[in-house]
């Protein structure tokens, strides 16, 4: 199935993942409990998305992994859907990505909340049996990052995180959008 695909750029396939050759062997995908999981690696943006038009046009279903956990050991002792979460919106703003999939036609918020209704990791529950919304701490943490600016004492000039526009007013609704979607 999703190692018999034949890409026209160089990979290597091991147990069951698919590396990408650049400069070093870099994961790209794999399989693991029947699910297809493409890292979100900003080093190889160009790949990932050539994954995503490839999967999607062949109807194959996926989430994203963060490049963290390509280190197998790594998946234990960090927490695994904190980490993905995170990597789902801090990959959303760079612009790249962003513009990248707006031309393939793919909403990454929308596979964002397949894995959060997936995985049931919108709320996480205390001992106590408090509902904590984690996925609004995450937007609220990478949205800091994105809305952060500063500029120079007695200079009208004001330099942004994320210097595009789009973005940055994309931000300011997004946990709208996500509440929404997860709704639906």
């Amino acid at each position: 199935m999703v190692f018999d695909i034949d890409w026209e750029f160089e990979t290597s396939h091991r147990k069951n993942r698919v590396f990408v050759h650049k400069m070093a062997w870099i994961p790209l995908y794999e399989i693991s409990d029947d699910q297809v999981w493409i890292y979100l690696d900003y080093r190889i943006s160009k790949y990932v998305i050539k994954v995503i038009k490839r999967f999607i046009k062949e109807g194959i279903e996926f989430l994203f992994l963060s490049p963290l956990f390509s280190n197998p050991k790594n998946r234990r002792e960090m927490d695994f859907h904190y980490q993905n979460i995170h990597c789902y919106l801090a990959n959303f703003q760079i612009p790249n990505f962003y513009h990248d999939f707006e031309k393939i036609e793919f909403d990454l918020i929308s596979n964002m909340i397949k894995y959060i209704k997936k995985y049931d990791y919108f709320f996480i529950y205390l001992e106590d049996e408090t509902k904590v919304p984690i996925v609004k701490e995450i937007f609220e943490k990478v949205n800091s990052q994105v809305q952060a600016n500063w500029g120079l004492h007695g200079n009208r000039f004001i330099e942004w995180n994320v210097p595009d526009v789009e973005i940055r007013t994309r931000f300011n609704n997004l946990w709208r959008e996500i509440n929404i979607s997860y709704l639906i």
